[in-house]
């Protein structure tokens, strides 16, 4: 978590990673997500922003299926945005 801007705004970044598994074919690859989030302190008295990038480079990978699935590893979301405002009074 690093501020930015004097502090009224926070950047978070995040990488998970996971290793080759096995499906009930073969395997899959394995692979690395980059997630970055910026918040803010309050814009106005009580609110509240951030913006969240989830698979930030658009990774394409698999997670192993199961029996009951059609495909032996079910693709994952690309890159995914997030807008969010709370208010908290």
């Amino acid at each position: 978590d690093w501020p930015l801007l004097d502090e009224h705004l926070r950047a978070g970044l995040e990488l998970q990673a996971m290793d080759h598994r096995r499906t009930l074919a073969g395997e899959t690859g394995g692979f690395a997500v980059v997630n970055l989030t910026l918040s803010s302190r309050e814009v106005l008295p009580g609110l509240f922003a951030s913006f969240s990038a989830y698979n930030l480079l658009d990774e394409e990978y698999g997670d192993p299926g199961g029996q009951e699935h059609a495909q032996d590893a079910i693709l994952q979301d690309g890159r995914t945005l997030l807008f969010r405002l709370a208010w908290r009074p």
